[in-house]
């Protein structure tokens, strides 16, 4: 009877020993499962600042190149108010303004890979301005930003002014080559009438434009050129 009564008291003891066993391992997986989600929480955390970080990043690279294409808009808006040396000396400050600012962007690009394609797009926007591929405010801001459908846009009130008598058939036909390079330039398919309005321009300008535009490499290069204040042409 002892014996049996000792047999049950040394199961007992195991099965205590190993539930207490299996306690211990059960809080060390707990812990191990709080520890993870801090880290994961951690990272989301870090993940988003980043995110906050690039956004606001890019709002004060758009911000400041509005204010600038803004300063040759208003320029030429009011060209007769300006004395002709006046008109050319701010001219030529907001130019190198658009010149320090471009090469900025590329050490900017140079500091964040992610950011290339993004940099590399304000930066073609401000040398289509500053080699007066587009003359238009509106069309190098919408080209920095990436912006076809405001292109699309822009191109239809153009075709409408010039019905409409608001415009003349030459700078309507100015106009529409600039917008239809700049939707070129990002990539997107034209009609073959667009095409063809686009073919007959003579504008060497526009075309290696439009060739660094859709070409990767070329897009590099243009990095390197801004950085070293170079021009395309």
């Amino acid at each position: 009877m002892k014996f049996a009564e000792c047999l049950l008291q040394q199961r007992q003891h195991c099965w205590i020993g190993f539930c207490f066993r299996r306690l211990l391992h059960f809080d060390i997986l707990i812990f191990d499962i709080i520890d993870n989600s801090k880290q994961v929480l951690f990272l989301a955390a870090t993940l988003e600042m980043a995110l906050k970080q690039t956004e606001k990043l890019k709002e004060n690279v758009e911000e400041q190149l509005e204010r600038l294409v803004k300063q040759l808009e208003d320029l030429e808006k009011y060209r007769e108010d300006f004395e002709p040396e006046e008109y050319q000396e701010t001219k030529t400050e907001t130019l190198e303004q658009m010149r320090e600012f471009q090469s900025s962007l590329a050490k900017l690009a140079a500091g964040d890979l992610s950011l290339t394609d993004y940099f590399a797009a304000i930066q073609l926007g401000i040398q289509a301005a500053l080699s007066q591929v587009f003359r238009t405010p509106e069309v190098i801001l919408m080209f920095a930003k990436k912006q076809p459908e405001q292109l699309r846009l822009k191109l239809a009130q153009i075709q409408r002014d010039l019905k409409l008598g608001k415009l003349s058939s030459q700078a309507a036909q100015t106009q529409q080559v600039e917008v239809l390079g700049a939707l070129k330039g990002l990539g997107e398919i034209l009609s073959t009438e667009e095409a063809n309005i686009l073919e007959k321009t003579n504008s060497a300008s526009l075309q290696q434009f439009i060739k660094v535009s859709t070409d990767p490499e070329s897009k590099s290069k243009l990095l390197a050129l801004a950085e070293n204040s170079l021009s395309l042409q």
